[in-house]
């Protein structure tokens, strides 16, 4: 008798714990600075129903570190970084399965989290402060970058 309460106990508790990193893949990274969008320009709440039009913490990753090699390349201001851009996301899957993504990039001292949710934000001009691409994250490459020119 005993041992089938040893086994039920363990069972229970490799349960719970086979849902918790289940659970953990699916629930939305720390990171503030990502707003995901539809292509209505609807934000989108971050939820199991909501998987292919949000990024794991992994892709958020590629997309900051595609933001670092962008501002390196093409920059002259480099001391610019990832941490200081909101990122406004709209996810889709193409053709060929692969999950891409169009990234607004808006300096985040000129527009609050509040203004970055609440729909797509697009500025003429600001250079550097504000810029735009896509990318297949499938392939980790980038294209489509757009710079907004100098006033």
């Amino acid at each position: 008798m005993k041992s089938l309460y040893l086994v039920l106990i363990f069972t229970l508790f490799s349960n719970c714990n086979h849902k918790e990193i289940i659970n953990s893949n699916l629930k939305k990274c720390n990171d503030e600075s990502f707003t995901y969008f539809d292509n209505k320009e609807k934000a989108v709440d971050y939820s199991i129903n909501n998987r292919n039009k949000t990024l794991t913490c992994d892709e958020e990753k590629l997309i900051n570190n595609t933001i670092e090699n962008i501002i390196k390349e093409n920059f002259s201001d480099t001391s610019k970084n990832s941490k200081q851009y909101g990122k406004q996301c709209i996810v889709r899957i193409n053709e060929n399965g692969d999950k891409e993504v169009w990234v607004n990039c808006i300096f985040k001292e000129d527009f609050s989290i509040s203004d970055r949710k609440k729909s797509l934000i697009e500025v003429e001009d600001g250079g550097e402060y504000f810029f735009n691409f896509k990318i297949n994250i499938s392939i980790k490459k980038y294209y489509k970058l757009i710079i907004n020119g100098l006033a």
